[in-house]
Parts: structure tokens; C-alpha cells; sequence
């Protein structure tokens, strides 16, 4: 079985070409998990996962950034990644689940 986890480093999710670049990635490397950091944002909309692909069939944790810095978002498609438990801290998220 193939594992695909995508740690990313977006320095600030609030611009449409960082969007694109998600979207991009997730419609070719296809992850069960992918982890953002630095996405530089409070909260995380639906309409944002939707611009990046990851609305329909995937959920989502978030660690709120703090001012103009950190911010996490942890999102798992649900159909390959069966999570168990899931928490936000205030500059991590931890996922417990099943491949």
C-alpha cells in the first residue's frame, strides 16, 4: 500500500496563486494527507478548500495563526484516511487514524 502525506510550508495561504498551487498538487499527487504550515490565516472557510480541491470528500483541522504569523491546516481525504481523533493546538495539530 502507498502511503502519500504532503508536509508544505505555504508561507501565507491568503493569495489565489497559493491556492492554485495546492489545488495543483492535490489533482496530481492525489494525498491522502496533506499538512500546511504557515498558512498565515484565522480561520479557514469552505470556500477556500473548495478553490484548493479539498472540499468535497476530504475534512479538515485547523490551527489558527497568531497576527501575521504560524497557522496550521491538516486535511485528510476521508474515503483513504480513516480518522480516530484529532486536535488543534496552538501551533500544531495532531491526527490519529488509519490508513
Amino acid at each position: 500500500m502507498e502511503f502519500r502525506i504532503v508536509p508544505w510550508n505555504i508561507r501565507g495561504l491568503g493569495r489565489k496563486e497559493k491556492v492554485r498551487a495546492v489545488r495543483n498538487m492535490v489533482r496530481e499527487k492525489k494525498p491522502q494527507v496533506v499538512f500546511i504550515q504557515e498558512t498565515k490565516m484565522g480561520e479557514i472557510s469552505r470556500q477556500i478548500l473548495r478553490c484548493m480541491g479539498c472540499d468535497k470528500g476530504f475534512e479538515y483541522i485547523n490551527a489558527p495563526a497568531e497576527g501575521a504569523s504560524g497557522g496550521v491546516l491538516s486535511l485528510w481525504d476521508t474515503s483513504r484516511f480513516e480518522m480516530i481523533e484529532s486536535r488543534a493546538y496552538k501551533r500544531f495539530t495532531v491526527l490519529l487514524g488509519r490508513f
